[in-house]
């Protein structure tokens, strides 16, 4: 019997044909990956004017990382700007209030997934051109802001491999990490869990049984649960890397 492995696939944003525009605001957005047969994530690409506020909570964990641009959030009584490689992440119905203060472009993975939601969670959605103001104080939940140089990445073993988890923490539905590879590193992906790769240097080769995948930077990959290939930095390589599950979550099970 053919065994069908789930397709490892990599996004442009240059490759989006048709954008979707919420109201009336310069506010673009597509998912290029939002079907229960790919898994359990919604990844899709945003396009936002100068200028453009927004505020909102989401019934969903979201990771935004920005290609290029720069938007400014509101986080805990002060301004946090997210510029190119940097990460928001927004915790399920936390209050999210922001301002785009260039043309920005980012990478977004949601989880659970769009085609997961139902109508009321929709309903739930705010506008997004608001006045930009602090968020009530009587949130527990706040987004937040990784800057990609804010941090020192401990190295994994004797590779040229290094690595700090962001965000991993229980009750949160995804894992982010800042990772760093050196040139001629490879290792085989055979996971328990989803991954996307969103390259900010270098070039990230993904080769499978039946295509080799040059990704490099402002790309994004999916890497399916269990899908099976050897991923290898063919240039000294700094990304993004989002995972469902958490990696909290396999550690809690394996025990």
């Amino acid at each position: 019997m053919n065994v069908v492995r789930p397709r490892i696939r990599k996004f442009r944003i240059a490759d989006v044909n048709s954008w979707a525009q919420l109201g009336d605001d310069e506010l673009y957005l597509q998912n290029v990956v939002n079907d229960a047969r790919e898994g359990q994530l919604t990844i899709g690409f945003g396009r936002v004017g100068t200028g453009v506020s927004f505020e909102s909570r989401f019934p969903y964990d979201e990771v935004v990382v920005v290609i290029r641009g720069a938007v400014t959030y509101q986080i805990d009584g002060a301004a946090r700007t997210a510029r190119a490689g940097d990460v928001a992440y927004y915790p399920a119905d936390a209050p999210v209030v922001g301002r785009f203060d260039e043309h920005t472009e980012a990478v977004y993975i949601i989880c659970p997934p769009h085609w997961q939601l139902t109508d009321s969670d929709w309903e739930s959605i705010g506008s997004s051109q608001v006045p930009f103001a602090e968020p009530p104080a009587t949130s527990q939940e706040q987004a937040r802001v990784f800057g990609v140089g804010q941090y020192t990445l401990d190295q994994m073993g004797d590779l040229e491999y290094y690595s700090t988890a962001v965000v991993d923490e229980p009750g949160r539905e995804l894992s982010v990490k800042f990772e760093r590879v050196g040139q001629g590193v490879s290792g085989e992906h055979f996971f328990p869990y989803e991954e996307v790769h969103v390259v900010l240097k270098g070039i990230l080769t993904i080769r499978t049984e039946n295509e080799t995948i040059s990704v490099e930077p402002g790309e994004v990959v999916h890497l399916p649960m269990r899908a099976r290939a050897v991923v290898q930095a063919d240039a000294d390589v700094e990304m993004v890397s989002v995972t469902h599950p958490p990696h909290w979550h396999i550690r809690a099970v394996a025990t």
